[in-house]
């Protein structure tokens, strides 16, 4: 498996367990994922490894999205900002 896949599939697996209990209602959308993350670790060792680079790579992604939707909503509220305040 690529890389890259390996590391959406490691979301994926939690996405997926919580879109079964979603269907089945059946125990706890927690405990199903863990569940799912504690049995793949004896058949893919790297697990924890993908999971914490996919994290990182999004949660960087995420971040900088979050501060251009705040950059944009700052100057739509404040009227009189400009890049000549801003660089004072």
């Amino acid at each position: 498996m690529a890389e890259t896949a390996a590391e959406l599939g490691m979301a994926a697996l939690p996405l997926g367990c919580v879109v079964a209990y979603e269907a089945t209602h059946a125990g706890s959308m927690f405990i199903a994922a863990f569940v799912a993350g504690f049995a793949t670790q004896p058949g893919f060792a790297q697990v924890a490894k993908h999971s914490l680079e996919f994290a990182e790579d999004w949660g960087q992604f995420f971040n900088y999205f979050v501060f251009f939707i705040f950059g944009l909503l700052v100057t739509q509220v404040w009227t009189p900002f400009s890049l000549a305040i801003a660089c004072r």
